[in-house]
């Protein structure tokens, strides 16, 4: 592929320098709890992946454009709605094919997974043909995700992506597009066709089942380019495209290519011969040579993209959390330490005793705020559940009402129920969002007040006792510094509230395996069932049937949100109120040391806070993603279910 990232990768090497420097100082203060939040935050930047995924309807030549960044014809494109599966594409250094299916992980080999996902369909007088068809059908529809991975440099840099089943009319696809996979995603490339115009169905599905904060991560790829006759043609192409986008897209992304031309040229760059007496005549008016493909002035937007976009606030936001210790550090934890060596403190012992009183009856309102939490949580998840449920029912209706008045072919009805429930399914969407949201807000707005009524109160009583004159005009109030507390807990919530997508990316596997539930629709139109009769069963199984299941995700999902919230609060607090003993005790034995011991270590701690301040310079992301901090500490109101 024609991009790289390493701008991203510069930035990155930029922000481990800059928290490497912090580990040091921390090492030399023994701080090991923040020693290791910082590591954990390394690894996250270092671990953390930019999905790519490729989305659009059957026949629209997203296998051959996937082919055309691997310059070879890896992935079948003759695959059917039957066959069509998830397949995940991230960097190996040597080619593998990895299927996975019923918990389990098989690795076969390419030839193997070509006749797998592209079988030879039967003839129909041919029984015994049909059989083999159909049980490897049964056996595609066991199969969660395929893993392919492939040498292409680009995906070293942390690139992974996802070829998605392509989704057409009433199609299950869709909800998992919408709620799931375009959510979890940083780049979205729609493939459309330039020789047809926006067709209604994609129209629809970008009008009622795009969640507004995605429109952005779109970029639209016009495939065919090599069919159309002139640069004049591209760009009528182009303006009817436009014309037809829904007016919500502001400035959408458009890219005509030609996936078959790109491909077999960059076939040909890789030694491979090329015997299509088609190929060799190379007919196209404007497409003679790879850059004319398209596909290079896509490969670019895309770096582009990822890098300033999507790696800005990557890094930006590890780099608020790591500015956010080192701002402690810098005027709390330190000006703490050096406090500490100006006075005697007097009856230490029964001020230690004091200190673990106050800790103990810290985790236990923390137990009893976790308690609270859940049980709020629980009544939140009814209302959720009712309210959900009720939305189901309602598209359901809406699909059978509209049912009852079509009278044409199984397309112009499935036509017209989907222009029917898009609209519904695209709100509930939206909304299960807002759902999310609020309940977060909720969470974080209890917290908040919960440690300030609560837990800083308990400890302002103690630092009290350490609230002196240092200096002319310059008092340091240790009872501002146990705010500290509070904010911990707001950081806990909002490192997981952004619900944008908060489903987890496996459940993408879900979308292989309901696209092959059309091999019951195919075998029963093989008996020549009644189009209205075929139309009413998808209805049942697609918007009845389902309610019970939809459901039951809903509410798996959101105890699984409950649960990480709690763990990951119950962390953060745990790690605050360990610090903050080790803080105090670390006071009480400086306030027994020497004067010109003393001298020496405060001269110590000011040397820290230089190298600190020194820290919260280095990275330059902070100034130029300003806007980007309320993405990540911001709010949303919301209304209620």
């Amino acid at each position: 592929m024609g991009f790289s990232l390493d701008h991203y990768a510069e930035r990155k090497r930029q922000f481990f320098a800059k928290a490497e420097k912090v580990i040091k100082i921390l090492i030399t203060k023994k701080d090991e709890e923040t020693i290791q939040q910082i590591n954990d935050l390394l690894g996250d930047v270092e671990n953390g992946k930019f999905v790519l995924t490729v989305i659009g309807e059957f026949s629209k030549g997203k296998s051959t454009f996937l082919n055309s960044l691997f310059g070879k014809r890896l992935l079948p494109s003759k695959v059917t709605p039957t066959t069509a599966l998830l397949n995940k594409i991230i960097y190996k250094e040597q080619q593998s094919i990895i299927v996975s299916a019923n918990g389990q992980e098989h690795v076969i080999p390419e030839e193997t997974f070509k006749n797998l996902i592209a079988p030879k369909e039967p003839k129909s007088d041919d029984h015994e043909a049909f059989v083999a068809y159909q049980k490897q059908i049964e056996t595609l529809n066991q199969i969660d995700q395929v893993t392919i991975g492939y040498p292409l440099s680009f995906l070293s840099n942390g690139i992974c992506i996802y070829d998605t089943p392509g989704f057409n009319d009433l199609d299950e696809n869709r909800s998992q597009l919408t709620n799931t996979i375009i959510p979890q995603s940083d780049a979205v490339i729609f493939m459309l066709n330039a020789r047809r115009q926006l067709s209604q169905s994609e129209h629809s599905f970008l009008e009622n089942r795009v969640l507004t904060q995605d429109l952005g991560k779109l970029f639209f790829v016009i495939n065919f380019k090599d069919q159309l006759d002139s640069e004049a043609d591209v760009e009528r192409v182009r303006q009817e495209i436009l014309s037809h986008l829904p007016s919500k897209i502001a400035h959408p992304k458009l890219f005509f290519i030609s996936a078959k031309y790109a491909l077999n040229f960059r076939r040909e760059q890789n030694g491979e011969v090329i015997k299509s007496a088609q190929w060799k005549m190379k007919n196209s008016a404007v497409v003679r040579n790879l850059e004319e493909t398209g596909i290079p002035a896509l490969e670019q937007a895309l770096g582009q993209f990822l890098e300033e976009e999507r790696g800005y606030i990557k890094i930006f936001r590890a780099d608020l959390q790591l500015n956010h210790w080192i701002d402690r550090m810098m005027n709390q934890d330190i000006p703490l330490e050096m406090l500490s060596f100006h006075q005697h403190v007097a009856d230490a012992d029964q001020k230690q005793k004091e200190l673990k009183l106050k800790l103990d009856h810290a985790r236990a309102e923390r137990e009893r705020l976790m308690k609270s939490i859940k049980s709020n949580s629980k009544k939140e998840l009814a209302e959720i559940k009712k309210a959900y449920q009720q939305r189901l029912e309602a598209i359901l209706h809406a699909a059978q009402n509209e049912f009852k008045k079509q009278t044409g072919t199984y397309k112009e009805m499935a036509r017209a129920i989907e222009d029917r429930v898009s609209p519904l399914e695209g709100i509930l969407a939206e909304d299960l969002l807002k759902w999310k949201e609020l309940w977060a807000n909720d969470v974080i707005q209890k917290c908040a007040a919960h440690m300030s009524s609560e837990l800083s109160q308990n400890y302002r009583s103690l630092a009290s006792s350490f609230n002196v004159q240092v200096e002319a005009n310059h008092e340091i109030k240790l009872t501002d510094m146990f705010d500290s507390l509070a904010d911990a807990v707001y950081r806990s919530v909002m490192d997981f509230a952004p619900q944008k997508g908060s489903q987890t990316f496996s459940m993408l596997a879900s979308a292989g395996k309901s696209v092959v539930k059309f091999i019951g629709f195919i075998v029963r139109k093989a008996k020549s069932v009644d189009d209205r009769e075929l139309l009413q069963d998808r209805i049942k199984d697609q918007f009845e049937k389902s309610i019970p299941k939809k459901v039951e995700h809903l509410e798996k999902n959101f105890k699984s949100m409950q649960k990480q919230l709690s763990d990951k609060i119950t962390l953060n607090m745990e790690k605050e109120l360990k610090k903050m003993q080790e803080l105090f005790l670390k006071m009480f034995r400086n306030a027994e040391i020497s004067q010109r011991r003393a001298t020496k270590e405060i001269n110590k701690l000011k040397e820290q806070q230089e190298e600190l301040r020194a820290c919260m310079e280095i990275n330059p992301l902070s100034k130029q993603l300003e806007g980007a901090q309320n993405d990540y500490t911001g709010t949303v109101s919301v209304n209620r279910y």
